[in-house]
């Protein structure tokens, strides 16, 4: 059995979206391999206005950062294929820092659907 981990955004919170720009241009955090060199820490991203969206727990792109609460409970349930990273998250509208979230590259990819037994519509 798979399971797939999304995150809806709560009705209210931090209004805001985040912005990475990539330390390296073949750093690939969706590939499932661990860094052969990992990125410079604390890896720096910013936050920006965004009236649509609510800071969440988890955000995959376009750096997949996650709360510090969410990494320990994951953490508590026995997940152990995440590789965590400092992150220096930085509210561009008034500079303040944002604490209580790292970076993070899920370790291990599997091709987990059989297309050929798969039901969809479009």
């Amino acid at each position: 059995m798979y399971y797939i981990l999304k995150c809806f955004d709560p009705a209210e919170g931090y209004i805001a979206r985040i912005e990475y720009k990539k330390d390296n241009p073949f750093r690939f955090w969706n590939r499932g391999d661990r860094f052969a060199k990992p990125p410079p820490t604390p890896i720096p991203a910013s936050l920006v206005s965004d009236g649509q969206t609510v800071l969440a727990e988890l955000w995959e792109t376009p750096l997949p950062i996650m709360s510090l609460r969410l990494h320990q409970a994951l953490c508590s349930l026995g997940v152990g294929n995440l590789d965590i990273y400092p992150v220096a998250l930085t509210d561009s509208r008034n500079g303040e820092s944002i604490e209580g979230y790292v970076a993070f590259n899920l370790i291990g990819v599997i091709a987990a659907a059989d297309l050929t037994k798969t039901r969809f519509a479009a």
